[in-house]
């Protein structure tokens, strides 16, 4: 078994979040204080929405610890993404170091934990014994 850093991980992009809405709310006091078009402030709300919503997720997995585990067949390796598909044949992109996804190959059965919320993968390692034509 294998286990990714997951916490870690999500604990930088924590920070680096948090990092990007202080970058932000400096940029609306400059804005406010200097006169500037009040327009721009139209630029900055979404983006402070969406960056507060994401933090959230991540303070949630963090905090609870809710993850998922599932029995799964690797499809396809991409960049810091793995696509499983599950049982019910649903597919999924889950979020990985690339350190460890290069000691698998695609179409092995894998048992996966992940948050449920951020889907990042917590540890990974290969089934070996045969499931037969569905598995579970």
């Amino acid at each position: 078994m294998i286990k990714a850093r997951a916490d870690k991980d999500l604990k930088i992009q924590f920070g680096l979040s948090m990092f990007n809405i202080l970058i932000v709310a400096w940029n609306v006091y400059f804005i406010l204080l200097h006169d500037s078009p009040l327009f721009l402030l139209y630029f900055f709300a979404p983006a402070v929405a969406i960056i507060l919503y994401l933090d959230t997720m991540i303070v949630l997995d963090l905090m609870k610890h809710d993850y998922l585990t599932m029995q799964a067949r690797l499809i396809k390796k991409g960049y810091r993404k793995i696509t499983v598909e599950d049982s019910e044949g649903k597919t999924r992109k889950l979020g990985i170091r690339d350190n460890f996804v290069r000691e698998f190959k695609g179409g092995e059965r894998l048992e996966i934990q992940f948050y449920r919320r951020t889907k990042m993968v917590i540890s990974i390692s290969k089934i070996y014994k045969d499931l037969g034509d569905r598995y579970e």
